[in-house]
């Protein structure tokens, strides 16, 4: 299936709206937004990486704000900045993992 640069940002974009509802009221993001995407068509590959940026984007907007309404402080030598690391980290080990593994998978399954 060949994929465009506009299919990808329609992507991006039909994941962005769901990442700002969750990050909003914490429901299950990746719950409703794949599952979406693959009744409208979209193959696996295309959208994993989609609902990553998206989220990364989401994510990354959340604590900005989060640290602009001094909710938690992120200056380098805070303990919320070092928790941060360790769980950005983490998540980045545990989505880069996925994201190759998903390119592995057999189509069948």
């Amino acid at each position: 299936m060949a994929f465009s640069p506009i299919d990808f940002m329609v992507l991006i974009f039909l994941s962005f709206i769901p990442a700002v509802i969750d990050s909003s009221f914490g429901m299950g993001y990746g719950f409703i937004v794949t599952p979406l995407l693959l009744i409208l068509g979209y193959n696996p590959l295309q959208i994993i990486p989609a609902i990553l940026v998206s989220s990364l984007v989401g994510n990354l907007l959340s604590a900005a704000f989060h640290h602009k309404l001094k909710n938690v402080d992120f200056s380098l030598q805070s303990r919320d900045f070092r928790i941060a690391l360790v769980i950005g980290g983490c998540g980045s080990i545990g989505s880069i993992f996925g994201a190759l593994l998903a390119v592995e998978i057999p189509d069948s399954i």
